[in-house]
């Protein structure tokens, strides 16, 4: 799940093909230009009524774009090297993991892989670090 217009956008910055974006209320306007892009991808929009958004998604304060969209990995060798590395070890707290995360993003393709944490990479608050610079 890409939660948020900047995940979305980010995600599909990177190739990710969303099967579906569910749109609050009054995105469609507040986010035009996310959307286009979305339609010109041609992939599924579906808008869904006030309050519908807040059941389903995984946060308490939901953002109004929402995507459904397999996770992409890739070869290890298709990783960039750029000298840095970071390596989490035994992370319980998704907002720490998130931070670091975040830290060595902020230098352009810097990559990170994760590998047998206590913590699931994939949650949602992870999800979206991985997908903000």
């Amino acid at each position: 799940m890409l939660e948020g217009p900047r995940v979305v956008a980010a995600a599909l910055d990177r190739g990710a093909q969303p099967e579906t974006v569910y749109l609050a209320p009054g995105a469609d306007r507040a986010f035009a230009p996310l959307v286009e892009r979305i339609r010109e991808a041609e992939i599924r929009i579906e808008h869904l009524k006030e309050g519908v958004l807040e059941r389903i998604s995984a946060t308490v304060t939901p953002q109004p774009v929402l995507a459904v969209a397999a996770r992409v990995t890739r070869p290890i060798e298709q990783l960039v090297d750029d000298g840095l590395v970071l390596v989490l070890v035994s992370v319980q707290d998704p907002g720490n993991a998130g931070t670091l995360i975040r830290t060595i993003q902020s230098r352009r393709n810097s990559p990170l892989r994760a590998r047998r944490s206590r913590y699931a990479y994939r949650n949602d608050r992870m999800t979206c670090s991985f997908a903000l610079r």
